[in-house]
């Protein structure tokens, strides 16, 4: 069996464990690690988390910043993943959007601070394997956005479309920094910032 993210195809067998030299388990520990600790984490970091001695580590990647990316894509992968399918569920409104809501945040956590520093990144802040990471992460997210949005806007109104300004609500509400913001600077707890969020949107959509 294997694993792919974002291009790359990495073996997954009966015996891959902690401390086993592979590609994956170098971008499963790395993915993680970015996710709890940002784009600041270092081979050494990388190293001791996975048991992989650092010269070895070296001979299976190109460097921290492709290990990174390949981290940051396999995040991006398991979050476009979660939202898109989104879109297939045909529930009403009321019951439809807290659902879509918490699954929304939900993945913003699990992205973790790593995808939030990506965003957060000005021009000539980033490595050119990160920037196209950070480039990847805007696609997803303007589409996975407007996919919800219309979704909504549909099950609310009978329209395909939704209005450019209720793609920017979603946009505001639904953000990696509303909810890491929520979560961390206001202590928010998830189901309160699910209720809080849906009840925007919904008198935003009815309105």
């Amino acid at each position: 069996m294997q694993t792919v993210a974002h291009g790359r195809r990495f073996p997954v067998t009966a015996d891959t464990k902690v401390g086993s030299v592979t590609d994956l388990q170098a971008v499963q520990v790395a993915r993680q690690l970015v996710a709890d600790r940002g784009l600041a984490v270092s081979m050494d970091d990388i190293a001791e988390a996975s048991g992989i001695a650092r010269r070895t580590l070296f001979r299976h990647v190109q460097s921290r910043d492709a290990l990174l990316a390949d981290a940051l894509n396999l995040a991006l992968d398991q979050y476009e993943t979660q939202l898109v399918e989104l879109g297939k569920v045909e529930l009403p409104l009321h019951q439809w959007l807290p659902a879509a809501v918490r699954i929304a945040h939900i993945a913003n956590l699990q992205a973790g601070r790593g995808v939030w520093e990506l965003a957060a990144a000005r021009e000539g802040q980033l490595s050119e394997e990160l920037m196209r990471v950070n480039m990847r992460r805007a696609e997803i997210r303007q589409r996975t956005t407007r996919e919800l949005a219309n979704t909504a806007w549909r099950i609310s109104t009978g329209d395909a479309a939704a209005p450019s300004d209720v793609v920017d609500a979603f946009a505001l509400c639904l953000s990696t920094f509303a909810t890491q913001s929520m979560t961390a600077d206001f202590t928010t707890n998830i189901d309160a910032l699910v209720a809080t969020t849906a009840l925007m949107l919904e008198m935003f959509l009815t309105q």
